[in-house]
């Protein structure tokens, strides 16, 4: 993606050295606006003229789905995609809406297919669309999404020997697919920890809606957010059949929950105290979201420490990241003084450092090792370079990184 982006958005910032930092918050204001641009697309679809504002102020309010709107990750690339094309489907022309999900899900999250399976029986029972129709456009949506993803990740991924997933036939590469066999088929996705069947309802779906959960009970009792609450609901159900649960994975249905909202919001907007009411609710998310704002700031000690690390290197070397600092703020983005070919995009800063991510490593690895980010107090050859970083277990400072 910043491959495409970063010359265009280059001309914007004529003056100003693009590092692979740089480059990150571009690509994500792109996607933060792509996101943004969805869901006002989504509430003028899919919306009454009266809960328009109040869903893009709850929107607005809410920390997790502003949290994540631009991230870079499979999740982020689809959710403006995702939310146009349920716009599309409740409220504009449902067939570029099913085919827009369906490509989406095929090539970004095979997870959306559960979505996607619900749209398509509303599409067909509530619109009364011929089944025909309905059946071409679900048809041809999956040969062509199938056909783009394949032969673009084919020729990025064939020739990596380290491919963790491997082809799906005869060499071709088809990273949903085979990602969905080896998390749920193959089971392997439970190890990275197993919720209980109902944990959306009872943990994550509180979080994302924060307080705007009461004006949703108001908003299902209305005609209107029947079908928007009824595929969110579908969407998660079907979810919470899989063991492994994170509240990425059902970000999709928030701005259908919230629809429900803006509608139950606007209802009650008809009188004084019943207004005041709402914009208490939303004044709360609001807060809850700046609470979680500071926290969040506070809790990435693995980019802090990365950060530090560049600032006192004055010669090249090899440099190893835990996985606590991997987790917690390194990414490649942030390795700013990798080397990069001559006719990279974004240039690589003096002086230039090897970035090693390596698990587990044997006592022979750290002989290769000049410096490390790592969890723990330096022994062996590693001198302490600055104050340990603290990061957050909950609200309470820990001293967890060292430079």
């Amino acid at each position: 993606m910043s491959y495409f982006l970063v010359p265009c958005l280059g001309l914007f910032v004529i003056g100003v050295v693009q590092t692979s930092a740089h480059t990150q918050v571009l690509v994500r204001g792109v996607l933060a606006a792509a996101a943004w641009t969805s869901l006002v697309h989504f509430s003028r679809r899919a919306l009454p003229k009266s809960a328009r504002t109040p869903f893009l102020f709850l929107c607005a309010a809410q920390f997790h789905l502003a949290f994540w709107l631009s991230r870079t990750t499979p999740n982020g690339l689809a959710f403006p995609l995702v939310t146009a094309a349920l716009g599309e489907i409740l409220g504009g022309i449902a067939p570029i809406g099913l085919a827009t999900l369906t490509i989406t899900a095929l090539v970004f999250r095979l997870e959306l297919v559960a979505l996607a399976g619900a749209a398509y029986l509303y599409v067909w029972l509530g619109k009364r669309v011929h089944f025909a129709k309905v059946f071409a456009v679900g048809v041809l949506s999956v040969v062509t999404a199938a056909a783009l993803t394949m032969s673009v990740d084919t020729y990025f991924w064939a020739p990596a020997e380290n491919m963790p997933l491997g082809p799906i036939y005869k060499g071709l590469v088809w990273p949903e697919l085979s990602a969905v066999v080896f998390n749920v088929v193959d089971g392997h996705s439970s190890e990275w920890g197993i919720s209980p069947p109902l944990h959306y309802w009872t943990h994550e779906i509180p979080k994302l809606l924060s307080f705007s959960l009461p004006l949703l009970f108001v908003g299902i009792l209305h005609k209107k957010s029947a079908v928007p609450t009824l595929l969110a609901v579908t969407h998660v159900a079907l979810l919470s059949l899989v063991k492994h649960k994170e509240w990425r994975f059902i970000m999709y249905a928030v701005p259908l929950f919230n629809a429900a909202s803006a509608i139950g919001a606007a209802s009650l907007s008809r009188r004084a105290l019943l207004r005041f009411i709402v914009l208490m609710c939303i004044a709360a998310s609001a807060f809850s979201s700046l609470v979680f704002l500071w926290i969040s700031a506070h809790n990435y000690p693995g980019g802090v420490a990365l950060d530090a690390f560049h600032r006192r290197i004055k010669t090249g070397g090899r440099v190893h990241i835990s996985v606590p600092a991997a987790m917690t703020g390194v990414s490649r983005f942030q390795c700013t003084h990798m080397e990069r070919p001559s006719n990279a995009l974004v240039r690589s800063l003096a002086p230039v450092i090897e970035y090693d991510k390596t698990e587990r490593p044997n006592a022979a690895f750290w002989d290769t090792i000049t410096w490390t980010i790592s969890d723990g107090p330096c022994v062996g050859k590693f001198k302490q370079l600055g104050d340990p970083i603290d990061g957050l277990v909950g609200v309470v400072y820990c001293t967890s990184l060292y430079a």
